[in-house]
């Protein structure tokens, strides 16, 4: 195979190494990265059975090296904006649980001073 070819298929290994690092479920990736290798496979044996020729079966691989590529980038925005979500999240949740027991402290407070203290009688 060719050296650029070589360096795309390394180049999207990485990518799903680096998707799966994230978190993100790599399966799709993976599957397509095996279709390459298969694709890749067929032309070293010269069995065209994905694709009818040479040429298309390369243009197979690369289209498909470059969705790998493209998702994983979208994998990491993705995971990207769920971290920003989860922080936002977990701030409100802390906000509202600190004014929520502020509040409730300051109505037993309330209530306390009310009350009206009886003497009991000896």
């Amino acid at each position: 195979i060719s050296d650029s070819l070589q360096d795309d298929f390394i180049e999207a290994l990485k990518s799903i190494k680096e998707a799966e690092s994230r978190g993100a479920d790599v399966k799709e990736l993976v599957d397509r990265y095996n279709k390459a290798l298969s694709i890749l496979e067929e032309i070293n044996n010269d069995e065209f059975v994905s694709c009818p020729s040479y040429d298309l079966c390369i243009d197979e691989i690369n289209s498909i090296l470059r969705e790998i590529n493209e998702s994983e980038i979208a994998v990491k925005k993705s995971v990207d904006l769920s971290i920003i979500y989860a922080v936002i999240g977990g701030s409100i949740a802390a906000f509202t649980l600190t004014f929520s027991y502020k509040v409730f402290i300051h109505y037993k407070t309330q209530r306390f001073m009310m009350k009206k203290i009886k003497v009991k009688d000896e």
